[in-house]
């Protein structure tokens, strides 16, 4: 099968704004350097539980012809599929939509196990892969880890990793 490839950049002048009190610059780094530290320790994921990471760059930029400013840029493999927050609960059985809700706990928890905290597991960063039977694990997968915690160091992590490499789900146990 033939993995589509899509980039994601982040340029602080083309950016939503959200935080209009802090430096845009600030936030567009540190969104990429975070989502490109997930994407490299959660490798053994990749294709599965979290989309293919292909790569990250940096562009230089002309402005006006004579400066030049830098965009970040990752490549990761295209999900096919549907965000979580787009399905509707009335075209699932109540079994169904519980099965959804487990691959969620599961997935995040899978991640955490892997020394990743996402921050951010929301409806709109979890994406329902069409990809049969239901109940595999590459139907649910996880995006945007630009606000995420990542442990490289392999040392004992602070007060943002209490449960260090330990599930976070009694359900990941099952």
């Amino acid at each position: 099968m033939q993995h589509r490839i899509t980039g994601k950049k982040y340029d602080p002048l083309h950016s939503n704004h959200e935080q209009d009190d802090s430096d845009p610059f600030l936030v567009a780094d540190r969104a990429y350097t975070h989502e490109t530290a997930a994407y490299v320790k959660l490798a053994e994921l990749q294709g599965g539980l979290i989309p293919k990471y292909y790569g990250s760059f940096s562009l230089s930029l002309s402005t006006d012809g004579a400066k030049s400013r830098d965009v970040r840029l990752i490549l990761l493999e295209i999900v096919h599929g549907t965000r979580t927050m787009d399905l509707d609960p009335s075209k699932f059985t109540q079994p169904e939509r519980q099965a959804i809700m487990k691959a969620v706990i599961d997935a995040e928890s899978t991640i955490y196990t892997h020394d990743v905290a996402h921050g951010d597991i929301h409806p709109r960063n979890v994406i329902f892969a069409f990809l049969p039977p239901f109940g595999q694990a590459r139907n649910i997968v996880v995006v945007d880890f630009g606000i995420s915690c990542v442990n490289s160091s392999g040392s004992r992590m602070g007060e943002e990793f209490p449960l260090r490499g330990t599930n976070i789900s009694v359900t990941a146990a099952d």
